[in-house]
């Protein structure tokens, strides 16, 4: 099916699509997928031979110890010289590309809860407020006394607004925007194959959330 951000239709680059994607949101730049994958390249010294890519288009997930993991051999070309790597995880491409966001890779509590209870929440029946005396009563239980606006605050702080979720289950970004404040519903947009999802759909697409990208 692909999209204006994945002209090619490729199913392997939902990272570029998903920052091409971001970056029309947060800056209005028109770009897609397979610009910033060449554009990539060229930032890092690798060439494209034969019409062969040096590196696969699927972004490696972060992680602190990426760079003392083993390597798969068709991620070799990152190693040597100033590359690793980490040169190639979503968020340094991302970052390296001129988006701007706040990344997180653990402490993943709150979205997380926030993902399972619009799941298990008939949709005709959904508030963000629910959620938030869920989550009061959740940081209570566990001997903290915050009051109840810190706790709306926060939340509103955390997951309004646009960002991309990231699967290690999946292997999978995709764009989420959050309407906190009035509605607390979750519109997803999959920028590699043009496919929208609500919130119920977006867990099954999804599975698990293991990084959360918030557009700053």
């Amino acid at each position: 099916m692909g999209s204006q951000y994945n002209p090619s239709n490729r199913k392997d680059n939902c990272g570029f699509c998903a920052i091409a994607y971001a970056l029309h949101l947060q800056k209005h730049i028109e770009i897609d997928a397979d610009r910033l994958y060449l554009q990539t390249l060229e930032r890092l010294g690798l060439k494209r031979e034969a019409g062969r890519d040096p590196v696969p288009r699927m972004l490696i997930f972060p992680d602190p110890m990426l760079d003392s993991a083993g390597v798969r051999t068709d991620y070799s070309a990152l190693l040597g010289g100033t590359n690793s790597l980490s040169s190639y995880t979503m968020t340094s491409v991302a970052e390296a590309s001129g988006l701007r966001f706040q990344a997180r890779i653990k402490d993943l509590d709150l979205p997380r809860q926030f993902m399972a209870f619009y799941r298990s929440t008939h949709s005709n029946a959904w508030s963000v407020r629910d959620f938030e005396q869920m989550r009061l009563n959740f940081l209570r239980s566990r001997g903290l006394n915050p009051l109840p606006a810190g706790v709306r605050k926060h939340i509103a702080n955390e997951l309004g607004g646009h960002s991309i979720f990231g699967s290690k289950e999946r292997k999978h970004y995709i764009n989420v925007f959050i309407d906190i404040d009035r509605t607390g519903r979750i519109e997803a947009f999959d920028a590699q194959d043009g496919i929208r999802y609500d919130g119920v759909g977006l867990n099954s697409r999804l599975g698990s959330v293991d990084l959360v990208m918030h557009l700053v």
